[in-house]
């Protein structure tokens, strides 16, 4: 998308809603109907998807429009106020795909239901979550359990340093995978607040507007999960556009096969590096322990030119069997242990 469309899409959008305090919605239930705001009159009264409460169409000239619970405060515990940035994404996809009701059964008690209200939902079932604020490890874990097939689209202006290692993300060194996907493999992944190194779901972060350069103000950074024999973080550059063409297509299992694929074989490289390591040592322990037998060898070497040093050194039965290959039975007619004298040196009688 052009860099002026997106400027105009934002400056239209408030940077936050008037009800701090409740959950405001962009469609509700008129006689049953999914009533978008844009569509109702200013005041007019609906339902709420959710809990089903009482809201209001708040039509003003200085906030979002949306719909307000007309008395209760928050109906999902998972609701962040929407502002420009938020809606902009929410704005890429199909009304019906927007604040989409997600019920599933309570895995602690079946005979109940937990309801959320999903950012985005594909017809395929996938869910995409918006999150413009930070978030705790508690409820992100809580909302990947709850909506499983799932990734993340995070403001990345407000969740990460922007550099790793000193460096800014955006100059890191990319690589090309064989689907075409740039990726790079961070030591750590520092760079992104803590909650979010724990998700085990893909994460977007969206950098608009924190580079000069529009061409890479168009590009997200995707930190993928953690995954065991990969050592550091794996990090994917998409353009916005590619990403959302494909989630627009209803691909986004498509677009996962993809990462998935890259990061099966980027495990299998690790594990062959690995393996290559592995062999390395034990050639290299190989040698080391040759070259320490050669230099046992010509240590004894040395003392086989010198029988009775070497008897001493040794003890008589050792240097009994070790002389005999070299010729001791020509060298030594009768040798036996006296013990030690009162100097503390061994007496030996042939």
């Amino acid at each position: 998308m052009a860099e002026n469309v997106r400027n105009n899409v934002l400056e239209e959008v408030p940077v936050e809603t008037v009800e701090q305090g409740k959950c405001t919605w962009r469609y509700a239930l008129i006689d049953g109907v999914r009533t978008d705001i844009r569509d109702a009159p200013k005041g007019a009264h609906g339902i709420c998807p959710l809990c089903g409460d009482e809201l209001i169409a708040r039509k003003g000239s200085v906030n979002t429009w949306h719909w307000a619970h007309k008395s209760k405060e928050v109906c999902d515990a998972w609701y962040e106020p929407k502002g420009a940035w938020h809606c902009w994404w929410q704005n890429q996809f199909d009304n019906t795909w927007q604040e989409v009701l997600i019920t599933k059964p309570d895995p602690n008690d079946p005979t109940q239901e937990i309801k959320h209200i999903a950012d985005i939902c594909t017809p395929d079932g996938g869910v995409i979550e918006c999150q413009y604020s930070a978030m705790n490890r508690e409820t992100l874990k809580a909302r990947e359990d709850f909506y499983q097939k799932m990734i993340w689209i995070v403001c990345g202006t407000r969740c990460t340093r922007y550099v790793e290692k000193g460096k800014p993300l955006f100059e890191l060194t990319f690589k090309e995978s064989t689907d075409g996907i740039s990726y790079t493999v961070l030591a750590d992944g520092d760079a992104f607040s803590k909650p979010w190194r724990t998700a085990k779901k893909p994460i977007f972060f969206d950098f608009y507007g924190t580079f000069d350069d529009p061409i890479e103000g168009e590009k997200l950074l995707c930190l993928l999960p953690e995954i065991n024999g990969i050592k550091g973080r794996v990090i994917i550059r998409v353009s916005q556009m590619e990403l959302i063409i494909a989630l627009q297509q209803n691909n986004l299992e498509l677009f996962l096969d993809k990462l998935r694929k890259l990061l099966k074989l980027l495990k299998a490289q690790a594990i062959q590096a690995k393996k290559d390591e592995e062999l390395r040592e034990a050639e290299r322990q190989r040698k080391e322990k040759e070259k320490l037998e050669k230099r046992k060898e010509e240590e004894w070497k040395k003392e086989l030119a010198n029988p009775i040093k070497f008897m001493i050194s040794l003890g008589w039965v050792r240097a009994y069997v070790l002389l005999k290959g070299e010729g001791a039975d020509k060298i030594i007619k009768d040798w036996a242990w006296d013990g030690a004298d009162d100097r503390g040196e061994v007496a030996i009688h042939f």
